[in-house]
């Protein structure tokens, strides 16, 4: 039976080179601000009572300051500018990072599936000639990619070995309904497999004078 033998693999596929992490852009976008709400939401629960103990620290020493060493204010007043600035640098790097992050990791996601929906709907059409599926090695949903290769090889000799069969059973030009409806099958094959369709007979040939390419 053809299903017991499994086509030798392919090296070539489609595989094209990968040239901006933003591939469906609604979904990316949701999921990354996803990832920077989570990261916002963790900062201020952890940073807020940290900012408010260091400003109540800077409060106290501003008092001692001005009774002990006024000349110390205006030291104290740039390191609390400095610290600002560094956590508000800080937490801005830190979201664009993780936006970034979000989407070079869902882009992970998405590039499979989009080229899995393209061959699919190729082959959806009839087109059997495509090469097999073939994804980066850090992409998502590897064992799909490779379960789908599979179906869609045996799938493709299954038509090849449809397209033998009809050869063998050729019937006779005489008879032009079933000659045409043969050759509409065999047409049917050929097209999947991308080869030159057979022509229709116009006049009554010799028996056996058709053959398939």
């Amino acid at each position: 039976m053809w299903i017991h033998k499994l086509p030798p693999k392919r090296e070539s596929g489609h595989f094209h080179q990968r040239r901006s992490v933003y591939l469906k852009r609604q979904f990316q976008s949701k999921y990354s601000f996803y990832l920077m709400g989570s990261l916002l939401a963790s900062l201020m629960v952890a940073g807020l009572p940290v900012y408010y103990f260091l400003n109540q620290n800077y409060h106290i020493f501003t008092k001692l300051a001005i009774n002990q060493a006024p000349e110390l204010i205006q030291t104290l007043e740039i390191e609390q500018s400095w610290l600002v600035r560094v956590l508000m640098l800080t937490l801005l790097f830190s979201l664009l990072f993780f936006f970034y992050f979000g989407l070079k990791w869902t882009s992970r996601i998405v590039g499979p599936l989009l080229v899995l929906q393209n061959h699919i709907q190729k082959t959806s059409r009839g087109d059997f000639n495509s090469p097999q599926l073939k994804v980066r090695e850090n992409d998502e949903f590897q064992d799909l990619i490779a379960t789908y290769n599979y179906f869609y090889l045996l799938l493709r000799q299954k038509t090849i070995a449809d397209l033998e069969k009809l050869k063998k059973i050729e019937p006779s030009t005489t008879d032009r309904l079933a000659h045409s409806q043969w050759t509409e099958l065999v047409n049917e094959r050929l097209f999947q497999l991308q080869k030159p369709a057979l022509k229709e007979v116009t006049e009554t040939p010799k028996p056996g004078s058709l053959r398939v390419s």
